[in-house]
């Protein structure tokens, strides 16, 4: 949550590369006291009941996330014909759970606005389940062969539909293939290391980058490591300071932090 104006939530997003949904407040005053804030970063959780679970520091509230969710229960989302459906979803196997929503609203005993819902529901998983094997596909054609791999793991969640069957059937294939499988699993490091970067931790980053070149030798991950490796020396990443916001903006180290 957030008070600030648009353009400077938006320059942040940008220079840091958040991945996470921000809602913005509009400066309304009463919102940091309703939630107790008493210092940044601050955190809290609370229930389908309205109520506060818990508040505080993130890095200080798992044992007291733990003790709540223990008493909480989901409330259900569809009507009563669907539960098995949503039992499917809340398990992740959101496939299983379209194939079932489809018996459910061809049996006849949904109308109005619950059968509508419900066919927006298949809809979407439909379009997921395609969207992200589209992705897949792409990402095969530009052999880049950890991202289809991680799509095709996601799409497990899809099994019964055909997005979801292919994936697996594809998933077989490259694990088959020796060559294909180093790509896999360092590129799988690259993308890790990727991330690292994007936290401004390239000291660990590197660490990673010369991992994957050594233990994937010969391949295209461990050349685009190797890349990576190069170019955070030549720039001088590993001088860049996580804390300061000129680092941060322009995405390399500032003027007082060039020289470490």
């Amino acid at each position: 949550m957030s008070d600030e104006t648009h353009e400077l939530l938006d320059e942040y997003i940008k220079a840091n590369k958040i991945e996470f949904p921000i809602a913005r407040i509009d400066g309304k005053a009463g919102f940091e006291e309703a939630i107790g804030v008493t210092g940044f970063p601050h955190a809290a959780v609370i229930g389908t009941d309205g109520k506060m679970a818990w508040n505080g520091h993130p890095a200080a509230g798992d044992a007291s996330l733990e003790k709540a969710a223990k008493g909480s229960k989901l409330t259900p989302l569809l009507p009563a014909p669907c539960a098995a459906a949503e039992k499917l979803m809340n398990d992740g196997r959101n496939g299983a759970a379209c194939l079932e929503l489809k018996k459910v609203a061809d049996a006849g005993s949904l109308q109005g606005d619950d059968l509508k819902g419900v066919q927006d529901l298949i809809a979407y998983f439909e379009k997921s389940a395609k969207s992200r094997w589209d992705e897949a596909q792409a990402a095969l054609q530009k052999k880049d062969y950890a991202t289809a791999a991680n799509l095709c793991d996601g799409l497990a969640a899809y099994a019964g539909l055909e997005p979801g069957d292919q994936a697996k059937a594809k998933l077989a294939e490259l694990r088959a293939d020796a060559t294909i499988v180093k790509e896999i699993d360092g590129g799988r490091e690259n993308l890790r290391a990727d991330k690292l970067e994007k936290e401004i931790d390239y000291k660990e980053a590197m660490k990673v980058y010369k991992a994957v070149a050594a233990k994937f030798a010969g391949s295209e991950a461990a050349k685009k490591a190797q890349e990576r490796l190069e170019f955070i020396k030549k720039e001088g990443l590993l001088n860049m300071d996580a804390a300061c916001d000129l680092c941060r903006k322009g995405n390399r180290p500032c003027s007082r932090h060039q020289k470490g």
